[in-house]
């Protein structure tokens, strides 16, 4: 989902109004129906999917893509057993 946060949707519509000016509504419009009528939502966990039919929909088409091509739901299994903590105690603060 195309996350528009502080100026960054600005900066986004300025650039739809200079190449494409007949579909900037239209693009802005939908991004607001998936962000329940903002362009940005600052939910975590929604802020990702996006609500509403056409989150569902571009859900759908991702799911039956990633099907089709072998790819797993989630990545692999994450291990920290690799990692060892460095040696020594916290180092102090500068004064």
């Amino acid at each position: 989902m195309v996350r528009l946060p502080y100026s960054v949707k600005d900066l986004f519509s300025a650039w739809l109004a200079d190449h494409f000016p007949d579909r900037r509504d239209k693009i802005l419009h939908r991004i607001e129906s998936i962000r329940d009528g903002k362009l940005n939502a600052t939910q975590f966990g929604v802020r990702h999917r996006g609500v509403g039919v056409f989150a569902e929909q571009i859900a759908d088409l991702v799911a039956l893509s990633r099907r089709r091509h072998g790819v797993p739901a989630h990545g692999p299994e994450l291990s920290s057993a690799a990692f060892r903590r460095p040696g020594g105690g916290q180092l102090p603060l500068p004064y």
